[in-house]
């Protein structure tokens, strides 16, 4: 799981704590080197997000990495200690793509980079530069792929609609697959060897657990898959730019995001009676958990009208109920500044209704 620190510059003489609260800049998604010598992580300390290189040793300068001038999301170094892997953001956008680029700035290329879609990685499988990705074409195809970031190969592990992978064992011999819409996720494992090809080579997880399950890794051998579930009930709810009922959502968004959300969610003709039922909103007559939601105005995946319905609803029911806009966001919180604030607003919303504390 990506780990996130704030780095604050602290007032000067003079300055006010809320002046030196806007000189904050984000260090997320750290990777650490083979060899332990250094670390990679993603920061926007000169207002870009951009990967950035720190020796470990004493007085070890940290440095940026020339990956060229689009935003990066995160970065990952592979297990031979030779390349990264970097999702980057183009134009700052909602489309991702995976690119490898040597640790001192050299060989930059795309591994994964489909013209009107969307592709991620998962984690370096431990056998070479072996890279686990996912890539969601302009169509909607979504494929689970192992990638060579040394040569460029791809091999396709599977394919189909709802597809997304979640992690493969170190011994590149099972890879975790989650299946199905959202609300009914389910979680398989599918043996990486050559007699286990097709569909006998992937068998169900915890089939029998109502609720969803999802979230899963793998132990380093393969031989056990941890798994989080849904099937318990929380005291607090955080609603980050979620979508609420289907139906609104593929009127309002992007076309490629419809191609795309097709193979996550359902068709919205085809499978109108399933994404009704799916539609979060048609379910807040049973709404008791106290909600935080937090959108960007700008967003154009899941457009604002999303949040909107639901603070309605909770309110329409006296459910506890606060929204969080950031006017100059879209799907994701990328600003520094707002940042901190989203950090702030949920630590105090969760230890407000977790704990029974109120800051301050």
């Amino acid at each position: 799981m990506a780990a996130e620190a704030l780095g604050v510059r602290t007032s000067a003489p003079g300055e006010s704590a809320g002046d030196a609260a806007l000189g904050a800049w984000s260090c997320r998604a750290p990777s650490l080197a083979p060899d332990r010598g250094a670390v990679a992580y993603v920061s926007d300390r000169d207002g870009v997000p951009r990967v950035w290189v720190r020796p470990l040793r004493r007085g070890g300068r940290a440095r940026p990495v020339a990956t060229g001038p689009e935003p990066v999301a995160e970065v990952s170094w592979s297990p031979s200690g030779e390349r990264l892997a970097v999702l980057l953001t183009p134009g700052g956008g909602e489309h991702t793509q995976v690119w490898t680029v040597r640790p001192d700035g050299g060989d930059l290329r795309p591994l994964v980079a489909p013209e009107g879609g969307s592709a991620w990685f998962v984690r370096w499988t431990g056998r070479g530069d072996l890279l686990l990705a996912a890539e969601v074409a302009a169509s909607g195809t979504a494929e689970a792929l192992l990638v060579d970031a040394a040569t460029g190969g791809r091999e396709t592990v599977a394919r189909g609609p709802l597809l997304h992978p979640e992690a493969v064992s170190r011994d590149h011999a099972r890879v975790l697959l989650q299946r199905r819409p959202r609300g009914v996720r389910r979680m398989y494992v599918r043996e990486l060897t050559p007699e286990a090809t097709g569909p006998g080579g992937e068998r169900p997880l915890l089939a029998e657990l109502p609720g969803s399950t999802d979230y899963g890794v793998l132990s380093p051998g393969g031989e056990t898959a941890y798994l989080l579930s849904d099937a318990g009930r929380g005291r607090a709810g955080v609603d980050v730019c979620g979508i609420a009922d289907f139906a609104t959502f593929y009127e309002r968004t992007e076309p490629w995001i419809t191609a795309a959300a097709v193979s996550e969610y359902g068709h919205p003709e085809a499978d109108r009676d399933l994404l009704h039922a799916l539609s979060p909103l048609h379910a807040f007559d049973r709404l008791a958990t106290p909600l935080l939601v937090v959108h960007g105005a700008r967003d154009t995946n899941v457009p604002v009208y999303e949040a909107e319905q639901v603070v309605r609803a909770a309110r329409a029911r006296e459910v506890p109920c606060e929204i969080l806009l950031f006017e100059d966001e879209g799907h994701e919180i990328r600003r520094r500044a707002n940042r901190v604030t989203f950090v702030r607003r949920v630590t105090d919303w969760l230890d407000r209704h977790l704990t029974g504390v109120f800051p301050g």
